[in-house]
């Protein structure tokens, strides 16, 4: 770009909800997708300060791209009908306004969680047919992390009422359900362009909830493609060195995030325990989580706190460059939902560990997402002595010369 030269305008409008610098995994994902892209966009996400913290650094993932920004002050909530109601209605204002200045919008992007964010979407393709709209599903939007159903009502009023027609125009069968959930889902499903689904069990998944001969999953299945989560750049992993110590001498291991409702941080620690006093000394697990607190005690109730460090999240940016100075990072799988054949859930983080170029050992799930990933290590889920065994593996391997140090 010529100096002095004013910036491109963005043609191109996203709405996520969840955004940077929020610390939140969605609001991350969706910054990144912005980045591979490459375009400029106008953004609309929620002030999400009731629910979430912020982490600045991770605004650097896309600024250059971001044009204009709207950060709505309405109520944050997962999916109370009402603040999805006030979330689109201020969206709306604001891309009216927006689009007085300029020439509108050729595409639209929108990702959920939370699935405001497909609302307000929706609403604007019903309203501007011509635009190109790609929605990115965040796991499924209407069950849960362990295949039950979300619960949060609809309630009548214009902004259902012309989603209502909107399905009905374009040859789909309103929900009989009053689920918010659902209704988010099946509207996505019937008018947006493009699906992104990060893998492929995930989008059978969402698409075995329907009837088959239902026109609009067919149509559906046909614009959908599987688009994992992208790994960050190399100048990311770079952009915010960490001063974390870490003991050269030791094997270090690293956990980054929350333990999830289908995943038992006890089968992970409790091998930790088991093994000798010898091979444990030459181990070091880090975790980095937002729920401290009860993994201090597990860790506390097992004996283990010299061999386990139980920290606070970290900045996005410097969780990356941590990643890259570990030896081993721990990934777990979350297990199957009841009465589905695969398991629909690859962690987001696989992405930022790929990109790390670090050795991952994972727990996992047999057929799983993440068991067909490169794993320079791995253990079946829930099967403690296995997982003994990579940490007697690892323990050892200290003792080996070492060929070239980790930076």
């Amino acid at each position: 770009m010529p100096e002095n030269a004013a910036p491109e305008a963005a043609s191109t409008l996203a709405v996520a909800y969840a955004f940077t610098p929020y610390s939140d995994t969605s609001a991350v994902v969706a910054a990144k997708r912005i980045r591979l892209a490459g375009r400029p966009v106008d953004l609309i996400q929620n002030a999400m300060d009731e629910i979430r913290g912020t982490d600045p650094t991770s605004d650097l993932i896309c600024a250059p791209l971001l044009r204009r920004r709207a950060v709505l002050p309405t109520r944050t909530k997962f999916g109370a009908w009402g603040s999805i109601v006030e979330f689109c209605e201020a969206g709306l204002t604001q891309i009216e306004e927006w689009e007085r200045d300029g020439a509108g919008y050729r595409r639209l992007y929108s990702r959920a969680h939370f699935i405001a964010s497909h609302f307000l979407a929706a609403l604007h393709k019903l309203r501007h047919p011509g635009v190109e709209w790609e929605a990115e599903f965040s796991d499924t939007l209407s069950r849960n992390g362990v295949g039950e159903l979300r619960a949060s009502d609809v309630l009548p009023g214009p902004l259902l009422d012309e989603l209502r027609s909107g399905i009905l125009r374009h040859g789909g069968t309103p929900p009989e359900s009053t689920n918010v959930y659902v209704w988010g889902e099946y509207a996505t499903l019937t008018l947006a362009d493009r699906l992104l689904f990060t893998n492929g069990a995930q989008r059978e998944f969402v698409f075995n909830l329907y009837p088959a001969d239902d026109p609009v999953i067919a149509r559906a299945r046909a614009r959908s493609v599987v688009a994992p989560h992208p790994s960050p750049p190399d100048e990311l992993y770079a952009a915010t060195p960490s001063t974390y110590p870490l003991d050269p001498g030791l094997c270090n291991i690293a956990y980054f995030g929350n333990f999830y409702a289908s995943q038992q941080p006890e089968d992970v620690l409790q091998p930790f325990a088991e093994l000798t006093a010898q091979d444990r000394s030459r181990l070091r697990l880090h975790v980095f989580t937002g729920a401290t607190g009860e993994l201090e005690q597990l860790v506390d109730a097992l004996g283990l706190a010299e061999t386990i460090a139980v920290n606070g999240r970290l900045p996005y940016l410097e969780f990356l460059n941590l990643a890259r100075r570990m030896d081993v990072l721990l990934a777990v799988d979350a297990r199957t939902p009841p009465g589905q054949d695969r398991n629909p859930v690859l962690l987001s983080k696989w992405s930022d560990y790929a990109g790390a170029g670090t050795p991952v050992w994972g727990v996992v799930e047999e057929g799983s997402e993440l068991a067909g990933q490169a794993l320079a290590h791995r253990s079946p889920l829930g099967h403690r002595t296995a997982a003994l065994q990579v940490l007697t593996r690892l323990s050892r391997q200290r003792l080996q010369p070492a060929t070239t140090p980790r930076t």
